[in-house]
């Protein structure tokens, strides 16, 4: 005798006796939401479209769902002087230069209408296509590029970095685009959390190591910093897995299992 497989229908289950594993573990005394964690789609161009043009094509990956309003740090320092200062008028500050007594100059540019304001500091310091479309469609693996320069382009070196963070119990990465030169470092975030506000405490204290260094020493502080976001988040998931752990020894249930 022949028995047919009944068809797997997924609906919701309001009335199920336990909830889905999405929706919260139920240790018999609270009911705790677990986020389910979800991957960032790529806002990738069409096969085929010509390398380095796309940025110019598409809206910026996640641009729908960002409501952060532009903002732009800009950072020159050397070891007698330090000016920090928030970019009121993008327009003006593109139109002016490095000042003399600066020996590095760091921009940083988080939020906004990320296509319009990476053109605009694209044309300004003469950054690659292909790395401004990297940094456009943000949902690459963390890399390092070498871009020599030449009698039309300085040459800089291009990173990209992930950083996480916790935000309402949720897991959530974004990328960090960086373009080094020699005297000017120019950082690229989706949203402004706040790891690299310990760097500009640093920036601002005459006598510390930033103060006192190079452009890429200041690139390798930052990557430092990002890399230092990650401790705590495994931190959190390490609580989370003996919190875990204790709910399977005490309260063992089917959903747990």
């Amino acid at each position: 005798m022949k028995f047919k497989r009944k068809k797997r229908v997924q609906a919701p289950l309001p009335n199920a006796r336990y909830p889905r594993a999405d929706e919260c573990f139920d240790t018999g005394k609270t009911a705790r939401i677990v986020p389910a964690l979800r991957l960032p789609r790529a806002n990738v161009p069409p096969p085929g479209t010509e390398p380095g043009e796309a940025y110019a094509q598409q809206p910026a990956a996640g641009a729908e769902a960002r409501a952060e309003p532009l903002r732009v740090y800009c950072a020159d320092y050397c070891p007698e002087r330090a000016e920090v200062r928030e970019i009121a008028d993008l327009g003006e500050f593109l139109l002016d230069h490095r000042p003399e007594w600066s020996k590095v100059r760091w921009i940083d540019i988080s939020g906004g209408n990320r296509m319009e304001v990476i053109e605009r500091f694209a044309a300004k310091y003469q950054l690659h296509p292909l790395a401004v479309e990297d940094v456009v469609h943000a949902a690459h693996r963390p890399k390092l590029e070498d871009y020599p320069g030449s009698a039309e382009a300085p040459g800089r070196l291009f990173i990209v970095a992930r950083l996480v963070h916790i935000v309402d119990d949720r897991l959530l990465d974004e990328q960090v685009s960086f373009f080094l030169g020699r005297h000017t470092l120019i950082t690229f975030q989706e949203t402004r959390n706040g790891v690299f506000d310990s760097l500009i405490r640093r920036i601002e204290t005459q006598g510390s190591r930033l103060r006192n260094n190079d452009a890429s020493f200041l690139c390798y502080s930052l990557i430092d910093a990002v890399v230092d976001s990650y401790f705590p988040v495994l931190e959190h998931y390490s609580l989370r897995i003996e919190e875990i752990e204790d709910e399977l020894v005490e309260y063992p249930q089917q959903l747990t299992l």
